[in-house]
């Protein structure tokens, strides 16, 4: 993203929103899908163990209906969850590899996914819309729908951004000049000064919170005086320039 905005290029980005995505997930499907792409048997079996067979009752008052199949919706919270999902969409985004996306470093890209967190990614709004309408069109076929009022496009660039017209189903995507994707704040000029200093406020609330561990004066037992080293851990910083934010971190 950097390296585009340096060199003067536009990013055209549309923030895709599923409604009810795990829960739209059919189970038949998914296995199908797993089977298709090699997944060794024996994991697939413990994958259709943990879904199959799952069955669950509607209570109203004090009237249960009959237990009936569950036979889609992945668990929310599993960490096996995103992996699947990721799986299930991720012929849909193979059919539109042929979409032009960012060229960076001689490969292309068109799409950022981490479970059901899509960005779709071009270099202009033309190529976008006929992106935007073929994830449509195959996440239908997936049984997956696009909930269109909560997508977002965003033109990110060094100067003033372009207003863009892109729909889905005939019904226009909002533009927007900032949206949290994965946690962090990305805005349409690519300024990532707000989010480092949210990033070291919430660093120092932290040690505030642990003060009291730092500073306390209690001894300690002798026996628990030696720490023994079991993993070195290294944390790096990546950023455009050394400013003083950064420096602060």
């Amino acid at each position: 993203m950097q390296k585009y905005i340096g060199c003067n290029k536009e990013i055209y980005a549309c923030f895709i929103d599923y409604a009810k995505a795990f829960d739209r997930v059919h189970h038949t499907e998914m296995i199908r899908i797993l089977e298709k792409i090699g997944i060794d048997g024996k994991d697939i079996r413990i994958i259709a163990h943990l879904y199959w067979y799952q069955k669950a009752a509607i209570r109203s008052g004090c009237d249960i209906s009959d237990l009936t199949s569950i036979k889609r919706g992945l668990r929310q919270g599993c960490v096996l969850s995103p992996y699947l999902f990721n799986i299930y969409t991720e012929f849909i985004f193979r059919e539109t590899s042929k979409y032009h996306g960012l060229n960076i470093g001689g490969r292309k890209f068109n799409n950022i996914r981490y479970a059901d967190d899509t960005v779709l990614l071009s270099e202009n709004a033309e190529d976008l819309q006929l992106l935007a309408e073929a994830v449509n069109k195959d996440s239908y076929d997936a049984r997956l729908e696009m909930n269109v009022k909560k997508t977002k496009t965003m033109v990110i660039t060094k100067f003033p951004p372009k207003a863009t017209s892109s729909k889905i189903k005939d019904e226009s995507i909002e533009q927007v000049s900032s949206f949290k994707y994965l946690g962090q704040e990305v805005d349409d000029s690519n300024n990532q000064d707000d989010e480092l200093k949210k990033r070291i406020n919430l660093a120092k609330l932290k040690f505030v919170e642990m003060k009291s561990i730092y500073v306390q004066r209690n001894k300690i037992a002798k026996q628990v005086k030696t720490c023994q080293l079991l993993h070195l851990l290294n944390t790096s910083v990546w950023c455009r320039y050394m400013d003083p934010p950064t420096i602060k971190i």
